[in-house]
């Protein structure tokens, strides 16, 4: 079934609107589709599978193409961002990161300049080193309702608005690297939580 002559004649019966049932397929028919989806869809939906990671240069060679993006669409079951996955997104406002994901990778939304909401899952353990790197439209961070356990260097450097950001209260240490917020001149002197303990 997955052989890639089957692949190239199923692409072929599929529009960018009918791959949104891939969300609910079989691994079996995810690795047969995959190679196609893992891309744009016409009207500026990015859509991030599992925990699929890619190189600096590779993001930057994308960062035209990126540039309409204005929404994303995850995979069902994905359980980690990968590192540079919407990279240049820059005229994404909004994202809903969904449940089960315990991990946003490096640089994984870095530039996305016009992101002003991320809704953060109760699942999310690590946000890694610049994983919001630039994210310049940003004004809070609410991850007080996450089992957040590490912030990471740079994870939100340059986020020149932000102003909020809460993490959670909870018996285990929560690590968050000195440079995790560096350059977030609006959130000096800001607690960066009202329940922490």
């Amino acid at each position: 079934m997955s052989t890639p002559d089957f692949s190239r004649r199923l692409l072929t019966f599929l529009s960018p609107s009918m791959f949104l049932t891939v969300r609910c397929l079989s691994r079996e028919w995810r690795a047969v589709t995959q190679p196609a989806i893992d891309g744009i869809f016409e009207g500026g939906t990015l859509l991030v599978l599992d925990g699929k990671d890619i190189n600096q240069d590779d993001a930057y060679s994308r960062s035209e193409r990126r540039e309409p993006i204005t929404q994303i669409m995850f995979l069902l079951n994905i359980t980690r961002i990968g590192e540079y996955a919407c990279k240049w997104a820059v005229n994404l406002a909004t994202v809903e990161i969904p449940e089960g994901v315990t991990s946003i990778g490096c640089g994984a939304f870095w530039c996305c300049s016009k992101l002003t909401s991320v809704t953060f899952p109760k699942t999310l353990a690590k946000i890694q080193r610049s994983a919001f790197n630039r994210c310049s439209s940003l004004e809070v961070v609410n991850l007080l309702h996450t089992d957040l356990q590490e912030i990471q260097s740079y994870a939100f450097e340059f986020c020149l608005v932000l102003k909020s950001v809460k993490v959670p209260a909870s018996l285990r240490k929560i690590i968050i690297s000195p440079q995790a917020f560096s350059s977030c001149n609006k959130l000096k002197n800001q607690p960066l939580t009202a329940n922490r303990k």
